[in-house]
């Protein structure tokens, strides 16, 4: 059984914030991207066709809430409620 303890997907760049330090770097951006939900859905079966376990499953940004179909993606997620622990949004 291959396990992960945390897997993290990146579902936009955008963000309302103009952070000096930002972590991702976001200010560098001119026009962060928002990803497009069929690649994060791909993502997400990818993931689960690797592992049989995650213990966290994050989505993380930019912002976000910014994301335009973010219900739909953590929909899709759920799907796979059986394989992982929680979903954690940063």
């Amino acid at each position: 059984m291959l396990e992960a303890r945390r897997l993290a997907i990146i579902v936009t760049l955008k963000c309302t914030l103009k952070c000096k330090l930002c972590c991702n770097c976001i200010t560098m951006y001119d026009n962060p991207p928002i990803i497009d939900k069929k690649s994060i859905f791909e993502d997400i079966k990818g993931a689960f066709e690797i592992y049989d376990r995650i213990e966290w499953l994050q989505f993380v940004g930019g912002e976000l809430f910014m994301h335009p179909d973010l219900h739909e993606i953590l929909e899709e997620a759920i799907r796979y409620k059986n394989q992982f622990d929680k979903i954690i949004l940063m």
